[in-house]
């Protein structure tokens, strides 16, 4: 699309760089770059899609202001820092004095207290307190900053001593923060120690692969370390530059000005929150003045990524959901550092309707994070309502100390860099006209006039995600009930689902069954959970694998099991192998006897006996075949009687003569639950595009056994959104159809739902509250058939555990198969039927 202007578009800088301070206060060391940054960069492949969303928000009219000022964030830093005073260490003979103590974990959990202390600074800086409060307060920042500066001193933790659960790389920055808004306000000899503290700091002894290392641990780190030199608490800035170093590479940084951080993932992962987080840090540095080595290309990647985190907001001001850490409340924390510096840069740069999206933008996350405030005045660090002691979507890293006080140290940051003079005008997520791919980050979103859709193409290191079509969010509607995240099967933390539920296919397939009898009756096995006698019924296990072995407790010499054939057969021969019990080595089974009979309530005939040979880990496994009179019989029981190692391991029973019984056995399965490993390729790529709708296809390419490819089908207008979806199947499906996720509740409001099988409609009702910022919202499900044809909707009443509560489903069917149906999704805000 042509500009008007010549000037660059707002999202370029150009090939002069100046650093700008934002504060008065911060006064920026000179530095002279050690090299050169490259001032041509690659194309900004969002460029077009950003020009599309820049013309949709110019033909927009005006909104009202949301009214997030300084004070705002004020007070919601203060609602936190106040309910955690009372956990602070009082006790003066404690190594821990001055500490935060999680109320739910019962001890200091990582950064909690560095991040408490300059949450409470930036309230005193700004004179929040009256008096007497102001001295309190005081009394316990100067605590905490005392504690955790001991602690980054120190170093690694060793019993009490140190940083919480080595957590020294999260101290530094916001401990230096925090010095700058102290500085003035407490005692000099108090401010003296605090410095002496940071002064002897050694990064080597505190930080985790300082200074070799990349991801957003080494970034938070060299952040605080620049800062640090900022204050003129250290002497040069080397090692910092050389941290740098191995943050400027393609596979950290894409052309859209994304941070790639593949830590803490069980399979592939870039997750969407570890892009925005570590970017803050790189943010932060810039504003405090960085103009060291590749700080032009610094400058440029964040400018980008800033923009991009524009059109990957949500109306409800919600970061994309994707990956470990999503929908903590630390998300939307962290975008408002991002938006008000860009806000304020931008305006410093006269672009003022830039800057005003901008600020709207942080103004959208700030009203995200009052959503979920509690009574007390703290978060719930994830986005439900569950009391916090069942941790209900936590990961295993998070506590309810350290992710309330983490967020609050955001705004607190956010509030140095703000401009709170910019006007809002409304946010690219509110007028949207938009559509594009993030390969990076596996997402593909949608936005017309507010309403947005994000998608899936390739599940982030499961537990965490689902593929396929994941939030729909506009302002107006709950966006709980109209679709906030998908849930996994195995969830973080939690038991496994009955299934993956999104919006999307599923079908049932059928499997042939080979059955030759039934285990009556057993001896208690080690574990009858993984080695009952079924495991060795005809099997095939040469391997010897240990959860395919019948297995009797250690030292027990004798076991037995009784089987029931189908119906009465001549039997012509015995078949036993023994094991040596897998990797172990230590056990197997050595003699044995063979009974038969046409009756239990008759006697029981020998027909074999005898001792097994003793198999060692690394031989073959041979079956040992043993005639059998060829009479007829329905029930045969087989004994063993003393062990080689450690007690009985059977591999293999099988019995020459029985005819099995053929059967079929049904499973479901579905697009959300295919493993991410399956997914070999997606492609997007758009069909209809106007004024008024965005019409998409995006199409996945498999290696799973059952499925060959998906596509994806979506027109998304300002009121509604369509989906189809078909099948390629490499299976034959008996049946298939579309589910419809159904929110239940978020463990305080529950909604109300129902089905209306003539005009073939599904109806989701949310009361709202106070704290939701609005009141009763529904949410509408239609379903057609492209041919005309009947179509079942039937509630599946499974409890589907997501971080954000509970959910059930509705399928819907016609008898032509999934690729028959048309889905309507419609927000409808407050005019519910």
């Amino acid at each position: 699309m042509a500009r008007a202007s010549s000037s660059p578009p707002p999202w370029r800088l150009g090939r002069v760089l100046v650093a700008v301070v934002l504060l008065a206060a911060v006064a920026v060391k000179a530095q002279a770059p050690i090299t050169a940054a490259p001032e041509i960069f690659p194309e900004f492949p969002l460029a077009e899609t950003l020009e599309q969303a820049l013309a949709s928000n110019q033909a927009a009219g005006p909104v009202p202001s949301l009214n997030v000022t300084r004070d705002t964030y004020l007070e919601l830093i203060a609602d936190i820092f106040l309910h955690f005073r009372q956990y602070q260490n009082k006790n003066a003979s404690s190594i821990q004095y001055g500490r935060i103590i999680d109320p739910y974990a019962g001890m200091e959990i990582q950064y909690s207290t560095p991040t408490f202390a300059f949450a409470g600074a930036t309230l005193l800086e700004h004179q929040y307190f009256n008096a007497s409060t102001h001295n309190a307060v005081l009394t316990d920042v100067s605590l905490a900053m005392t504690a955790a500066l001991t602690a980054l001193q120190y170093g690694q933790p060793n019993g009490e001593h140190g940083c919480a659960q080595g957590h020294c790389n999260f101290y530094t920055m916001p401990l230096m923060l925090a010095l700058e808004s102290l500085n003035g306000t407490v005692d000099a000899s108090l401010f003296a120690s605090w410095t002496n503290l940071a002064r002897n700091i050694k990064p080597e002894r505190s930080y985790s692969s300082w200074p070799h290392a990349s991801g957003n641990w080494a970034i938070v780190a060299l952040t605080g370390e620049y800062l640090r030199y900022h204050l003129g608490l250290r002497a040069d800035m080397d090692d910092i530059i050389e941290q740098l170093r191995y943050q400027f590479n393609s596979a950290t940084w894409t052309d859209n000005g994304e941070y790639l951080d593949h830590s803490g993932c069980s399979g592939s992962c870039s997750p969407m929150p570890y892009d925005h987080f570590p970017r803050k840090y790189i943010t932060i540095m810039l504003a405090y003045g960085y103009a060291a080595e590749n700080a032009s290309w610094y400058w440029e990647f964040n400018r980008r990524g800033a923009w991009t985190s524009l059109v990957l907001q949500s109306p409800w001001g919600e970061l994309p959901t994707g990956g470990r850490s999503s929908q903590h409340q630390w998300n939307e924390a962290v975008s408002t550092v991002t938006f008000e510096f860009w806000a304020s840069r931008l305006k410093a740069e006269n672009q003022t309707t830039a800057a005003s999206l901008f600020r709207r933008a942080a103004a959208l996350s700030v009203k995200s994070l009052q959503r979920w405030q509690r009574d007390s005045g703290e978060l719930n660090i994830v986005k439900n309502r569950f009391d916090p002691s069942l941790r209900h979507g936590y990961e295993g890293y998070s506590y309810f100390s350290q992710y309330n006080l983490l967020p609050a140290s955001m705004l607190a940051t956010a509030v140095k860099l703000a401009n709170f003079q910019i006007p809002e005008r409304p946010a690219l997520s509110e007028t949207g006209g938009f559509a594009f791919q993030l390969q990076s980050l596996n997402k593909v979103i949608s936005n017309v006039g507010g309403l947005y859709v994000e998608s899936e193409t390739f599940a982030d290191a499961p537990p965490h995600d689902v593929m396929g079509l994941t939030r729909l969010h506009q302002r107006g509607t709950e966006p709980l009930i109209s679709l906030t995240a998908g849930a996994p099967q195995q969830p973080p933390e939690a038991n496994p689902n009955p299934y993956a539920l999104t919006v999307g296919p599923m079908w049932t397939y059928s499997e042939q069954t080979l059955s030759y009898g039934k285990v009556q009756s057993e001896s208690p096995s080690y574990d009858p959970e993984r080695f009952p006698a079924k495991n060795i019924l005809w099997s095939q296990n040469p391997d010897d694998v240990q959860d395919k072995l019948w297995l009797l407790p250690d030292d027990v010499s004798t076991g037995n099991f009784t089987i029931e054939l189908h119906q009465m057969q001549p039997l012509y021969a015995l078949r036993l192998r023994n094991s040596h019990n897998d990797e172990y080595n230590d056990r197997g089974a050595r003699d044995y006897v063979l009974e038969c009979t046409n009756n239990t309530e008759s006697s029981w005939s020998t027909w074999a006996k005898g001792t097994l040979a003793q198999v060692a880990q690394g031989e073959p496994l041979p079956w040992e075949t043993i005639p059998l009179p060829g009479q007829a019989a329905q029930y045969c029981r087989l004994s063993l009687s003393g062990f080689y190692g450690k007690g009985i391991a059977l591999n293999g029973f099988a019995l020459l003569g029985v005819q099995p019984k053929i059967g079929h056995l049904f499973f479901n399965s579905s697009f959300a639950t295919i493993d991410y490993s399956a997914v070999t390729g997606s492609s997007w790529g758009l069909t209809t595009r106007s004024n008024d709708s965005i019409g998409y296809v995006i199409s996945y390419s498999m290696s799973d056994s059952h499925m060959r490819a998906i596509s994806e089908a979506y027109n998304v207008t300002a009121q509604q959104v369509t989906y189809a979806v078909s099948l390629d199947t490499a299976i034959d499906v008996t049946s298939s159809f579309l589910t419809i996720p159904i929110f239940v509740t978020e463990g305080q409001q529950n909604s109300s739902w129902s089905i209306d099988r003539a005009a073939q409609s599904i109806t989701v009702m949310w009361p709202g509250s106070r704290t939701s910022q609005l009141g009763q919202s529904c949410m509408q499900y239609n379903v057609t058939s492209a041919q005309g044809l009947p179509v079942t909707l039937e509630a599946r009443n499974d409890w589907i555990l997501t971080r954000n509560g509970f959910m059930t489903s509705v399928a819907a069917s016609s008898s032509a198969g999934v690729a028959d149906l048309r889905l309507t999704m419609r927000p409808l805000g407050s005019s519910c039927p």
